[in-house]
């Protein structure tokens, strides 16, 4: 077993769907992907990133974080003007 160590990649994908957005989860009124759902697959990436380095049974626990929308800032930027 290796050990977790800062800087591992893990990845979660999903398929939008109706019900994961803002609109609908009433995180807001955009049918864009809800901040809250976004945030659930960033904590199954980071569970996927670490698992492998986890004695059985274990698991973790989020303490932080850090996220962005740039994209989405720089669309909104394109149908702004």
């Amino acid at each position: 077993m290796m050990s977790v160590e800062l800087g591992m990649k893990g990845r979660a994908e999903a398929v939008v769907a109706d019900g994961d957005t803002a609109q609908a989860m009433g995180s807001g009124s955009l049918p864009v992907l809800a901040t809250p759902r976004m945030v659930a697959l960033m904590e199954g990436a980071a569970v996927n990133a670490v698992q492998s380095a986890l004695m059985p049974g274990s698991t973790t626990v989020g303490t932080r974080l850090a996220r962005g929308r740039d994209r989405l800032r720089e669309l909104l930027k394109e149908e702004i003007k």
